[in-house]
């Protein structure tokens, strides 16, 4: 069995390093998660985002084809990832946590699909969830996981999902076409509200910049373009069908994340972003 590894500070490091790699280039995600799944002492380490209607990727540099093929008969008895399903973004879950012994007896996930590969335990944790997408990092091996192990996941996990999310804009930015001008005007009506907007409009493009560049949510950044509009907080929420309170809410963490600290300074700052 293989020996539970030290995760020292400088081991961590390196496991950072592999992640921001990726970040620029999701080709490095293959050693980033070789790296990822050494320093904790598991067999291999998949990340993937899975939506409705199926995976959107997946990564999985150690499992081999035949058995990732093998897989989806199984899901349904995959305890552990349904329970990092539900769970908070960011929080780690081992399979100690939510699968007896008893039930691991009498399961096939674990009898024909994990125990063939060596597979006997499992840590993983709810990367981020978006838009009815899951990004999901498990990490199985041959040993449990303690309690320095979750720690540890947890830190990384935040790291994770930055790197994903970067991932998703960089593809985004050589998808759409040229950049269009600045907004010198806000739009009379603004098609975003209605939930009718598409890629390539300059509301949307301008709404995908905004999240890119300030890690704003999807909320955040169709209040920031109704702001702009210059009207004041509650027009805005209006505009947007949410209540004043929920309005006020969204443009502190608005504020917190562009670093502007009153309306006229944040409506400057959006007209002035290129979508």
């Amino acid at each position: 069995m293989r020996k539970p590894p030290t995760l020292t500070s400088g081991r961590l490091l390196d496991v950072l390093d592999g992640i921001y790699a990726a970040a620029g280039s999701p080709a490095a995600w293959h050693e980033a998660l070789t790296g990822l799944a050494d320093a904790f002492g598991a067999d291999d380490a998949a990340l993937g985002t899975l939506a409705p209607e199926g995976i959107v990727w997946m990564v999985s540099p150690r499992t081999d084809p035949h058995w990732m093929a093998r897989y989806t008969p199984y899901h349904a008895e995959n305890a552990v990832w349904h329970a990092i399903a539900v769970s908070r973004a960011g929080s780690a879950i081992t399979d100690d946590m939510v699968v007896s012994s008893a039930q691991r007896a009498r399961s096939g996930y674990y009898n024909e699909w994990a125990h063939p590969q060596g597979y006997q335990h499992k840590l993983g944790s709810l990367i981020r969830q978006e838009g009815g997408r899951q990004t999901v990092l498990t990490l199985p091996g041959r040993r449990t996981f303690g309690s320095d192990a979750v720690q540890a996941l947890e830190r990384l996990t935040p790291h994770i999902a930055r790197a994903v999310w970067l991932n998703e804009c960089l593809q985004a930015e050589h998808a759409r076409p040229a950049l269009v001008p600045p907004i010198a005007t806000p739009p009379p009506e603004h098609p975003e509200r209605r939930g009718a907007d598409r890629r390539g409009s300059p509301a949307a493009e301008l709404t995908w910049a905004l999240r890119c560049r300030f890690g704003l949510t999807p909320a955040e950044a169709r209040l920031a373009l109704e702001i702009a509009r210059g009207d004041g907080k509650q027009a805005a929420a209006d505009r947007l069908g949410i209540s004043y309170a929920t309005a006020r809410s969204h443009l502190s963490r608005i504020f917190d994340k562009t670093g502007v600290r009153r309306q006229a300074e944040l409506v400057r700052l959006v007209l002035g972003v290129e979508s």
